[in-house]
Order: structure tokens, then sequence, then C-alpha cells
């Protein structure tokens, strides 16, 4: 389920604190002060220059901060994966199955039957032209005239 990768190459250490240190500026540094009318915040913003620095300079320093980066999103993945799961279950298909259920639909007839002598049904008869021209395009016509 995880990546278990025992080394972090410098390349990823680099592309991580270029990323997160460029959206930590953009948006701290950017967004922020002209959202809350002027009233900027140094702190982020010189993590996010700190981040950039570092990643260019050394960033096998990005090391750790990377792993526990990585565990967090990890984590919130998971969470996140089974609250949208459930969301869309409880929503979407719990609600159509007790209809179906209610208004007794089986699509797949897999109600017993006990009239019945077999659950057998028989197909159409082939023909060799059908066979002849099995993966040939057919042509529809939506309405005719």
């Amino acid at each position: 389920m995880t990546d278990e990768r025992k080394e972090t190459t410098i390349q990823e250490l680099r592309s991580f604190g270029l990323i997160v240190g460029g959206v930590f500026l953009s948006i701290f540094g950017l967004f922020v002060p002209f959202w809350k009318n002027g009233n900027w915040n140094p702190w982020f913003s010189s993590l996010g220059l700190a981040l950039i620095f570092i990643a260019i300079v050394s960033p096998s320093i990005l090391k750790y901060p990377y792993k526990g980066w990585m565990f967090l999103g990890g984590v919130l993945g998971a969470i996140n994966t089974r609250i949208i799961l459930s969301v869309i279950y409880f929503t979407l298909f719990a609600p159509f199955g007790l209809l179906r259920r209610v208004f007794k639909i089986d699509p797949l007839s897999l109600r017993l039957d006990e009239k019945l002598d077999t659950y057998r049904k028989s197909s159409d008869k082939k023909t060799l032209i059908t066979w002849k021209n099995h993966f040939k395009k057919k042509e529809y016509t939506i309405c005719s005239n």
C-alpha cells in the first residue's frame, strides 16, 4: 500500500523543497496579504524562502521534513479516502439499493421462481453471416423517415 523505499534521492528532496517552499511563499507571501487586506505574516513567507534556499544549496538537509511530510500525507490520504468512499456509498449506492428492494426490481433475475422448470434463457440462433463480419462496425440510425 505504501512505498517502503530505503533511500530518498537528492532530486526528490530538491523537488520537495522547491515545490513546498514555492507554495508557502506564493500562498502566504502573495495570496493571503491581498485576501486579508494587507496583513502580511513574514513567518510563513520566510519558511517558504528557507525551504527554497535549502533545496537549492543542500537538499539532503530536507530528508526528515520530507519523510514527515510524506507520512502526514499518507495518514490524511487514508482518512480522506475512507470518508469520501463512505459518503459516496451512503448517499448513492445505499439509497438505490433500498429503492430497488422496495420496488422489487431484479434486473439479474436472482429471485427464486418455483413455477419455472429451468432458468435457462435461449439465445438467438446465429447464422454464418453473423460470424463472418463479427467485428465490423455496425451503422445505427437514430430515426427513420
